[in-house]
């Protein structure tokens, strides 16, 4: 029971909040509304402000006869909505409050969705519906999983927005690629590409060549946010001083016929007063900002991407970019400002006086300036509204096709989808990394499904070091089920009802859990690496790609040792599974014995090992210590390695139950009574035994011959010091430690169970009773030096591992 009230917790935790709510409702709509042709949702910036290119759109399209009698539905904050009414008083529009009732109604009701940033996380969009992404600026600085720290969190609802969209915007070619690199759409995304300008820009690419209405010198500045959305408050109030001080500067050292305009990042804008300067004001509210802008004489920015934008003008920008070191450090640049052809000012005095400056006389680096930003605005012709809308709406007959040139994902190769879980330190997840280090990319993409709840930290550091050619789409679950629903599961799980067959409320919710994530997303196959997972399980429930289900251990024993929370859905995945991938050869018998019998899906296919073990172990000593260890643990390994003439052993394994370290330590006590020039490590990355078997070696009678602490993800430089690697195990698959300690030339003792008897019985170790006393004597046997070792090929054992993995694709 305690079992299923967490598995019940971790499906039910959304619904305790309001993002729950408007999810329920979003997809209720889904599910009894039907989509309405006639009716646009346009949303700009989370509806914080509606600007930008919807805005520019709507402007458009409320001209064009053929749209006469549609309805648009705006997302725009209640102070807008006076404003648009007024300036469009001829359309049926309609205005909604970002993430609420109506506005999940209308999200999942309204055929045509345009957006330049992303719909909430519960957005999927429906088969009849077309769904315009216009993005927001030439990328600059780093995006998507290119941003340094934690990128994973900031990106992931792009990236599930992106292949969602049946229509991309790319107003250059430097940006179209930024984007599918960035987001990882290639083989990914299956919409289309519209190499277009921006619709934003229509207004500044006519402004070019045009004076300014304004006879007074008018100036705009528009800088970025800095900061993380992990410290958003804190680097919020930091920008808000350090612009408090420089706008003081300004507004007393601007020239008389001067007026500088001012635009903030949402995040900080309206939390300073600038109607307490002279010479300084808020960008008018009444007209849009790409409409001001074309009025402007200067732009004064920093790391934003407004200056490609306003670069279509010709007119003079400036570069304010006091911290542009500290910035490359924290969030990293495609392209550096110091290659700008473009005036950098670094102080407020300097920037005073450029401000003063400007439009004195024409810019030296004018043809320079102009040659550079030719690249950025290629696709800009100041006609782009037309073009996107006589894409975008074709099938409408409306409006009359436009020659846009579109980018269209062609699979010229398999898709693969990789699953491995929560990224935790042991067998499964080195096995994992090792095989995505040899696949052949020029075979396949290979899209690695990762769950990021266990180590985030971690976790991005794996996917930040992932090998060219995979990409990755973050796992978080956001299950949004009815009241029906959730009591047919309840009956489920509370009367244990067997599993047959998939359930239809259970692949009905998942079906739509698979869309939300995947969107049209095609892959040819689902390979269940991790082979415990429940996600999994169900996951692949609303996918029609060949399934692989992994097998790293006899799941009956496992069952036996409660790791698996629900015997039904592992059984599950088998019964539905296309390949079962056994890591161990010949133990089909031996695995279905107890459990469903898969032995007519069953292949051999062992793990990859790593090829890199000898040179980690030649790192330093301090590369094998966890970051998470307490203070002195690497000055005792180095005074415990110091000792001469000592016969060390070694334990690699999670600090878990079924891993006997408990009994190793009872053994050691013995061997070490008899041989005090003995010393043992045990050595694990997490589990929930660790303060247990802790204070077990701090209570023995050997304690100062005993380490018992974390490693990290390289333990190789402490293994090489060591004579003996030792499983203690009660059962076990076939331990990647095996064949990791055999090329170190450490000799291997194993207790008598399936899986290392088989191997090691060849002559690669010695296998010995499964109890305390046959660890004993086997100890003795290894200080003896009567312990069998032979060499094992490890290329030939990776090249018929990759076989076996890639034969099980096809």
């Amino acid at each position: 029971m305690l079992k299923f009230i967490r598995r019940l917790f971790v499906v039910a935790r959304p619904i305790i909040t309001r993002r729950f709510v408007y999810g329920y409702i979003y997809n209720l709509a889904c599910g009894i509304a039907a989509i309405k042709e006639k009716h646009i949702l346009l949303e700009s910036h989370h509806g914080k402000a509606f600007w930008g290119s919807p805005y520019a759109l709507l402007q458009y399209l409320a001209g064009q006869p053929g749209f006469q009698g549609w309805t648009f539905v705006v997302t725009a904050p209640r102070k807008q909505r006076k404003q648009l009414s007024k300036e469009f008083p001829f359309h049926r529009l309609r205005f909604v409050q970002p993430r609420s009732i109506r506005y999940s109604w209308h999200l999942a009701t309204c055929k045509w969705l345009i957006n330049d940033v992303t719909f909430p996380l519960f957005f999927s969009r429906r088969a009849g519906q077309k769904y315009l992404n216009t993005w927001h600026g030439t990328p600059l600085k780093y995006i998507g999983r290119d941003i340094k720290g934690n990128s994973v969190a900031q990106f992931q609802n792009v990236q599930r927005n992106f292949l969602q969209a049946t229509h991309l915007l790319a107003p250059n070619s430097y940006t179209e690629t930024v984007l599918r690199g960035a987001y990882m759409l290639e083989g990914r995304f299956s919409g289309e590409i519209l190499r277009c300008g921006y619709p934003r820009n229509d207004v500044l690419v006519k402004s070019r060549g045009r004076r300014p209405k304004n006879r007074s010198f008018q100036a705009a500045f528009m800088p970025t946010w800095r900061g993380t959305l992990d410290t958003r408050s804190r680097d919020s109030r930091e920008q808000l001083a350090t612009l408090r001080e420089l706008l003081d500067k300004l507004d007393a050292s601007l020239r008389s016929d001067a007026t500088l305009w001012v635009k903030l990042h949402p995040l900080v804008a309206g939390k300073i007063d600038l109607e307490c300067y002279s010479k300084i004001r808020p960008f008018p509210t009444e007209i849009s900002p790409y409409e001001h802008l074309a009025n402007c004489n200067l732009l004064i920015t920093d790391y934003s991407s407004v200056l490609f934008d306003f670069a279509l003008t010709e007119r003079p920008i400036v570069l304010y970019v006091p911290d542009e070191d500290i910035y490359r450090e924290q969030r990293g640049f495609y392209i550096s400002p110091s290659i700008l052809p473009l005036p950098k000012v670094r102080t407020p005095d300097a920037l005073a006086d450029a401000i003063n400056q400007a439009g004195a006389s024409p810019p030296p680096s004018l043809n320079e300036y102009r040659e550079f930003f030719r690249s950025y605005g290629e696709w800009e012709h100041g006609d782009s509204c037309e073009r996107i809308c006589n894409t975008f709406f074709s099938q409408t007959g409306n409006i009359k096709r436009a020659p846009v040139v579109r980018w269209l994902p062609v699979m010229q190769r398999k898709h693969v989808l990789l699953y491995t879980g929560s990224m935790q330190p042991n067998g499964i997840t080195r096995s994992f990394k090792t095989l995505l280090s040899m696949i052949d990319t020029r075979e396949a993409y290979y899209t690695v499904l990762v769950d990021t709840s266990f180590d985030p930290e971690g976790t991005e550091s794996f996917l930040k070091n992932l090998p060219k050619g995979v990409g990755f789409i973050p796992l978080t679950l956001h299950l949004y089920i009815g009241p029906l629903e959730l009591l047919r599961v309840l009956w489920i799980y509370l009367f244990k009802h067997k599993m047959q067959e998939a359930p239809r409320v259970l692949a009905r919710i998942w079906e739509r859990e698979h869309r939300r994530i995947f969107a049209d997303s095609r892959f040819d196959a689902f390979v269940n690496f991790n082979g415990y997972s429940w996600r999994a399980a169900l996951l692949a429930l609303g996918s029609t790609w060949r399934r692989i289900v992994y097998v790293h251990n006899d799941m009956a024993l496992e069952i036996d040792a409660g790791k698996i929370l629900d015997k039904r859905l592992l059984e599950l995945s088998y019964r539905t599974g296309d390949r079962i991938a056994l890591v161990r050869e010949g133990v089909e018998e031996e695995y279905c014995r107890r459990f469903h019998d898969y032995r007519e899906k069953a292949v051999y296919a062992p793990n990859c090992l790593r090829a890199d073990v000898t040179a980690k172990a030649d790192e330093p000593l301090a590369s094998a210590i966890h970051v998470r260890s307490p203070a002195g643990q690497l000055q005792r390994v180095e005074r415990m390695l110091a000792k001469d003439h000592t016969h060390r052993f070694i334990n690699l394994a999670r600090f878990s139950a079924e891993k006997g370290q408990a009994r190793l330590i009872e053994a050691f006590e013995q061997v070490h009574a008899e041989h005090p020039d003995t010393q043992l490590f045990i050595v694990g990355g997490y589990g929930p035994l660790l303060s247990d078997i802790q204070q077990k070696a701090s209570r023995s009678s050997a304690c100062e011959s005993i380490c018992v602490m974390l490693g990290s993800t390289n333990p190789f430089p402490l293994t090489k010091r060591c004579d003996t690697m030792v499983f203690s195990s009660f059962y076990e698959g076939l331990p990647l430690v095996i064949f990791e300690s055999l090329q170190l030339g450490l000799r291997v003792l194993s207790t008598d169970i399936p899986g290392p008897r088989e191997f090691l019985q060849q002559g690669y170790g010695l296998v010995v009773e499964n109890s305390v006393g046959g660890l004993v004597e086997g100890m003795k046997s290894a200080i003896s030096r009567d312990i069998p070792f032979r060499e094992f090929d490890l290329d030939a054992h990776n090249r018929a591992a990759l076989r076996a993995f890639e034969s099980l694709l096809h």
